[in-house]
């Protein structure tokens, strides 16, 4: 991989950076207001439960994806 490549996947890395900054800060938010919320609103629990799950997923996936671009950057 040449130079100019190699500093395009660098800044993909940056950005996949604050991307996943930016996820961990709504999923602490998010367990946040589920500790807050009373179980007899189960509508509200239930909804929390899921965007938690989701961006647990997603957090997982960008890190993945950063692990593969830095992967490919030594290559």
């Amino acid at each position: 991989m040449n130079d100019k490549r190699r500093a395009k996947l660098h800044d993909a890395g940056r950005m996949l950076q604050h991307a996943l900054y930016a996820i961990e800060q709504v999923l602490d938010d998010e367990r946040d207001a589920l500790a807050g919320t009373p179980e007899n609103m189960s509508e509200r629990v239930e909804r929390c439960e899921g965007a938690i799950s989701d961006l647990e997923d997603a957090k997982a996936s960008v890190e993945e994806a950063i692990g593969q671009i830095e992967s490919a950057a030594e290559r």
